[in-house]
């Protein structure tokens, strides 16, 4: 069982801790120790759990169920607080140690009751722009370049955020997509390691950061020539970003190209926009 997992993970292992209940103050996340209740009503102490987070990373664009990878969930995070804290629960804190302030997630120079989030926000937003640019890299569409220079790109260096300039052009995009992964895979060492069970050598990844494992994932779908593209939402998709190795795919599932499809045809505007220059979905 364990070597058909690898497997179907890609070939890559890892590990991460989760295991805390999470919380926002006015000081940054706060991390609990979850203590279930036994059946005789006592408080238990649970320890942080040791987990793979590439358990939950599907080579093939979605794992059972049509489920996506989870560094695709990290990007689909909105702004919200709870859905933050629900999804540092799920996989565990950002940083542990050593990396953005990382063991308590604080926040430097906090003025304001929003300033936690900034550290996550920062992580999330850089991420989503990312993609974005491996987009209209893939696509050539300059378009897809202007629509990230609001967001400011910010790379992890010795424990603060740095940003970096933002392409003007498609001939830069690689360039700049090539310097963010480099700066957010730093440190990450290569660990041979012989399986107990099957006494078979294997290899294991340590990273800093569960940011810089989302990123890794990110890395090795594109090296696997993945074309990461977002629902489009002006054609009534849902906005969610998908990896797909089929270039003709616009939608991230084949249930949200249905629903669009039915809203264009229940749009009154649809014949204008079209007219107007509009490129037709499928």
């Amino acid at each position: 069982m364990r070597n058909i997992r690898v497997v179907d993970k890609g070939n890559q292992s890892t590990r991460w801790m989760r295991g805390w209940s999470c919380s926002l103050g006015k000081e940054g996340f706060h991390y609990f120790l979850n203590t279930p209740q036994s059946e005789k009503t006592q408080m238990i102490p649970k320890r942080p759990v040791v987990y793979d987070p590439f358990d939950y990373y599907y080579p093939k664009g979605k794992g059972p169920g049509g489920k996506k990878s989870v560094y695709l969930l990290f990007a689909d995070l909105p702004d919200a607080p709870e859905a933050i804290c629900t999804f540092l629960e799920d996989y565990g804190p950002l940083h542990l140690a050593g990396l953005l302030k990382a063991e308590a997630q604080q926040i430097v120079n906090f003025q304001d009751p929003p300033d936690p989030l900034k550290d996550v926000l920062s992580a999330i937003h850089t991420f989503r722009a990312l993609l974005t640019l491996c987009q209209g890299h893939n696509e050539q569409r300059i378009d897809l370049v202007n629509q990230v220079k609001g967001i400011p790109l910010l790379v992890a260096n010795q424990g603060q955020w740095k940003p970096i300039p933002h392409p003007t052009q498609l001939k830069e995009v690689q360039t700049k997509i090539r310097l963010i992964l480099s700066r957010q895979l730093e440190g990450m060492t290569f660990v041979p390691c012989l399986d107990k069970d099957t006494k078979c050598w294997g290899h294991r990844w340590t990273f800093r950061s569960l940011l810089s494992i989302f990123y890794y994932m990110l890395f090795l779908d594109l090296e696997r020539a993945g074309y990461h593209r977002q629902c489009p939402v002006a054609e009534y998709g849902c906005g969610a970003f998908f990896v797909t190795w089929r270039a003709s795919t616009v939608y991230c599932s084949e249930q949200c190209q249905k629903r669009a499809k039915v809203r264009r045809m229940r749009d009154p505007d649809r014949k204008s926009r079209t007219i107007s220059g509009n490129k037709k979905r499928p």
